[in-house]
């Protein structure tokens, strides 16, 4: 099981953070239920927040990506393995 760690940044400081568990719920919709306790509005999901979760288990979301205005620089979203277990890349380029 995984966790979801979201973290809400304004001048590089968190000014907000949450963890909720992922239980069988997809990554977005866990996000877009803990926004909603945390009274925040919801990103718009792109192609590239996509492809950053499946490769690298993180993405973030700046402004642009909201339809509201918001008053943060972004949030940053990764997941965190329950057991600790480290993914490792499967990039030739980072085998030693």
């Amino acid at each position: 099981m995984a966790r979801l760690w979201i973290k809400v940044m304004k001048r590089n400081r968190i000014i907000a953070s949450e963890t909720v568990s992922l239980d069988e719920r997809k990554v977005q919709d866990a996000l877009m239920e803990k926004l909603r306790e945390m009274d925040l509005p919801s990103p718009l999901w792109l192609n590239k927040h996509f492809g950053e979760m499946e490769k690298f288990r993180l993405t973030s979301f700046s402004p642009g990506d909201f339809i509201e205005l918001v008053r943060f620089d972004k949030i940053d979203i990764s997941l965190i393995d329950e057991n600790g277990e480290k993914r490792v890349s499967k990039d030739p380029r980072n085998e030693f």
